[in-house]
């Protein structure tokens, strides 16, 4: 006897919940939101922050991104003698690799040393382009 009161208390619970959800579902979509703007706290405007870069700051990020640098000696000097030479390679009056091995001494033929600075150079083209 008490299952069944309690099964029918819990019935009715159900009954009025689902009434609940039935009144709110029959409400047009603006009185809805209309009704539920009136419950939520409205708050206050904040002012705009605009953040705007200090006049000394710069603007150019890749140039305060520290780049890698050379642990070889040679290759740095390499690069500092490409630096130098940047109007000439780039007038293609010379070439990198002749600047390579007027740095190392060698020949055309025999420039293995050059060409293995060159190559690791070229890992570094921030110091020289």
């Amino acid at each position: 006897m008490a299952a069944a009161k309690g099964m029918r208390d819990h019935l009715q619970s159900l009954a009025s919940a689902n009434t609940a959800i039935q009144s709110w579902t029959i409400w047009p979509p603006s009185e809805q939101i209309s009704r539920l703007a009136e419950t939520v706290p409205v708050k206050p405007d904040l002012p705009e922050v605009v953040l705007q870069p200090n006049s000394t700051e710069s603007t150019d990020n890749k140039k305060n991104i520290s780049q890698p640098q050379p642990d070889n000696v040679d290759v740095r000097d390499l690069c500092y003698k490409l630096s130098k030479n940047r109007s000439a390679i780039a007038s293609k009056k010379k070439y990198p690799i002749d600047v390579a091995r007027e740095h190392t001494g060698e020949s055309k033929g025999n420039d293995s040393k050059a060409q293995s600075l060159m190559r690791q150079a070229r890992r570094y083209r921030h110091l020289w382009e």
